[in-house]
C-alpha cells in the first residue's frame, strides 16, 4: 500500500506542469492503472486499505500548508477513490459498517474543517470539490458544515476562482451539491442568490 501511494506522488510539480499531448495521455493512463490496483487491494483487504488511506490522509492534512501540492492532491484523491474501491449502495457510506462509516466521517470532517480548500494549486482545489460532492451524504449527517462549504463554492475558491477550468467544473459540482442537499438549502437560498447575482448577468458582445 505504501508503495502504491509513493507511485501516486512520483510526479513532481514541474513534471506535471510539463505534461502535454502524448505524455499527458500516458499520465492519465498511469493513474487509471494505479486505481485498478487500489481496487484490487480493496478486494483483498478493505480494512487495510481504509487504515492506510486514513493514515496518509490525516498525516498530510495536518501539514497541508507546507506540503507539496502533489502530496495534498493525492491525499484527497485517495479519500475520493475509497468511494469506488469500497462502494456503498446509493452512496450510503456513512451508515452500515461502523468502522468504515466512522473512518470516512472522520476524514470528511478533517477535509472540510482543515482549510485545505484554500490551497494555492488548482489541482488541489478541484480535488477538494470533487470529494465534497462525492460524499455529499456526509452533510446530512453533519449539516453544521454546509455553510462553510457553500462559501467555498461561492467565493474565490470556487465560482470566482482565477482559473476558468476551476470555475467551470465548480459550477457543475455546485449544482449537484445543491440538488442533492435541497432539503437543507432553504435557509441559504436568499444568500446564495445574492452572492451569485452578478455571475448570472449576460453581457452579449
Amino acid at each position: 500500500m505504501n508503495i502504491l501511494i509513493l507511485q501516486l506522488v512520483m510526479l513532481t510539480d514541474q513534471q506535471k506542469a510539463n505534461v502535454e499531448g502524448e505524455d499527458e495521455a500516458m499520465f492519465v493512463e498511469y493513474r487509471k492503472q494505479l486505481k485498478l490496483l487500489l481496487d484490487r487491494l480493496a478486494q483483498v483487504s478493505p480494512e487495510l486499505l481504509l487504515a492506510s488511506v486514513r493514515r496518509v490522509f490525516n498525516s498530510t492534512l495536518q501539514n497541508w500548508q507546507t506540503a507539496p501540492f502533489m502530496e495534498v492532491e493525492v491525499a484527497i484523491r485517495l479519500l475520493y477513490m475509497l468511494g469506488e474501491a469500497i462502494p456503498a449502495s446509493h452512496g450510503a457510506h456513512f451508515c452500515g459498517d461502523a468502522t468504515k462509516a466512522s473512518a470516512l466521517q472522520d476524514m470528511m470532517r478533517t477535509l472540510v474543517t482543515s482549510g485545505v480548500s484554500a490551497y494555492h494549486h488548482a489541482s488541489v482545489t478541484l480535488e477538494f470539490f470533487e470529494t465534497v460532492v462525492r460524499y455529499e451524504k456526509f452533510f446530512t449527517v453533519e449539516p453544521i458544515h454546509i455553510p462553510n462549504i457553500l462559501m467555498a463554492f461561492l467565493d474565490h475558491r470556487g465560482l470566482r476562482h482565477s482559473s476558468p477550468k476551476v470555475r467551470s467544473r465548480t459550477s457543475y459540482l455546485f449544482s449537484r451539491f445543491v440538488k442533492s442537499l435541497h432539503k437543507h438549502m432553504n435557509t441559504f437560498v436568499e444568500d446564495i442568490l445574492t452572492r451569485i447575482q452578478d455571475l448570472l448577468e449576460l453581457s452579449p458582445p
